[in-house]
């Protein structure tokens, strides 16, 4: 893990962080395994402040952590430099008094309507035309996004800040292969094309919202609209302030039957699998309990019950608790926990 480390340490020293974003610059970082922290001048054991991929406040500081254990995490060097400097990013987001971070409890309860998704759809075939260059098409964009917003405010707001916040990462950390290698950023622009346009990548929300992000602030790179501006300038979203500026009409609201049936599958598939938890239930935690953590890529919520397959950490009483392992648990209007069901494994 040390030579790995080393490798990106060299990449890292190649990257101009001033191009990438005004004032942003590097963060220290660290690569861990199941037992094992490697940093640049220390190893040591692993604890429960590393989980996931992600930014965590850090002696006075914030570190950017990558684990190698994960399945998804590149084998190329210059893929994974890329996806430290995305954690990087985060850090520069939080000590930069930047305000416009998603509610991730609006990702896991997000209403996947029939109308709206139909129309996202749409939105997301016009933004890879202007990619390819039809830039004329931005007006029309900017007219179905406006629509959505209009029509359904609370789901449009929550891919906005989080186009914001994960769209503009992902954007810094393409921007960072295209100074490592050239032919990697354009495969990575490539997939992701395919990915926005591809109507069963549609659903959940938050995974297909990086994407979204990053492609829409490459389209403003295109268009030679201002938009890495400092965090504290201004409370709205690119996205608010874009279709603040539009003058089109709202569009007319459509059904397309292939984004309903995918929404109506993806539905059934989720009450499915809460319905096979609870049959396998054999452990209770009666609450209350106060919510610490979970993985909002990968858990969802129908009605006041959250499903989480990977883990989920909770406060009880004053002892931290971390379960790693699917759980389905329900809160209560303020957010508490009044119940945890575990699985048998």
């Amino acid at each position: 893990m040390k030579s790995l480390y080393n490798q990106i340490e060299s990449k890292l020293s190649t990257i101009d962080f001033s191009a990438l974003y005004p004032g942003f610059k590097r963060f220290p970082f660290a690569l861990y395994d199941n037992h094992t922290v490697t940093m640049a001048s220390q190893t040591f054991a692993k604890d429960n402040r590393f989980i996931g991929n992600t930014a965590i406040a850090w002696e006075n500081d914030y570190l950017a952590i990558w684990s190698i254990d994960d399945a998804k995490a590149p084998h190329d060097v210059n893929l994974l430099t890329a996806k430290i400097v995305h954690e990087m990013f985060h850090a520069f987001q939080y000590t930069n008094q930047e305000s416009r971070f998603p509610n991730e409890l609006d990702a896991l309860f997000y209403v996947y309507d029939s109308y709206n998704l139909s129309l996202k759809h749409q939105e997301n075939i016009l933004l890879t035309q202007i990619i390819d260059g039809n830039l004329t098409l931005f007006k029309d964009f900017l007219a179905i996004r406006k629509t959505r917003h209009h029509h359904f405010k609370k789901q449009a707001m929550y891919e906005a800040k989080t186009e914001m916040i994960e769209g503009m990462a992902q954007k810094i950390e393409l921007e960072v292969l295209k100074q490592l290698n050239f032919q990697a950023y354009h495969n990575a622009l490539k997939q992701l094309k395919k990915r926005i346009t591809n109507i069963s990548k549609l659903l959940p929300i938050r995974q297909i919202s990086y994407d979204i992000g990053t492609a829409l602030f490459h389209v403003l790179d295109r268009l030679n609209i201002t938009y890495k501006t400092p965090f504290k300038e201004t409370k709205l979203t690119v996205s608010e302030q874009l279709i603040a500026e539009s003058k089109m009409p709202l569009k007319p609201l459509f059904i397309d039957d292939t984004v309903q049936a995918h929404i109506e599958s993806f539905n059934q598939k989720r009450l499915n699998i809460i319905d096979d938890h609870r049959l396998n239930t054999n452990k209770i935690i009666e609450g209350p309990l106060t919510l610490l953590g979970l993985d909002p890529m990968h858990c969802f919520g129908i009605d006041n019950e959250i499903y989480c397959p990977h883990f989920l950490m909770f406060k009880n009483q004053n002892q931290t608790q971390t379960l790693k392992q699917p759980v389905l648990f329900t809160v209560d209007q303020k957010g508490i926990i009044t119940q945890i069901l575990i699985a048998q494994k």
